[in-house]
């Protein structure tokens, strides 16, 4: 079940389907080869008959020789209402 709604105080069910990005990149420091691998992890809710009712990305970060290069933090965005008409 995903909550929905200004204060998510709604309830529907939902399908949940994860989608993972990966990236193998390479880069050169100078002549030193760097492989630089991450990952971005993203979630969707399909409530039956509305459509996407949620989607969601987790925080990620990028290391280069075990120092992070790059932060990225999550976020979410979630139907607030919905109106099916005949």
């Amino acid at each position: 079940d995903v909550q929905y709604g200004v204060n998510n105080e709604k309830t529907i069910t939902a399908k949940k389907y994860k989608i993972i990005y990966q990236y193998d990149g390479d880069a050169m420091l100078g002549v030193l080869p760097l492989s630089i691998p991450f990952e971005v992890e993203n979630y969707y809710y399909y409530g039956q008959g509305i459509g996407l009712v949620k989607s969601e990305i987790k925080p990620m970060e990028i290391k280069v020789l075990g120092q992070t290069v790059f932060k990225m933090n999550g976020s979410a965005q979630v139907l607030t209402d919905y109106n099916i008409a005949n």
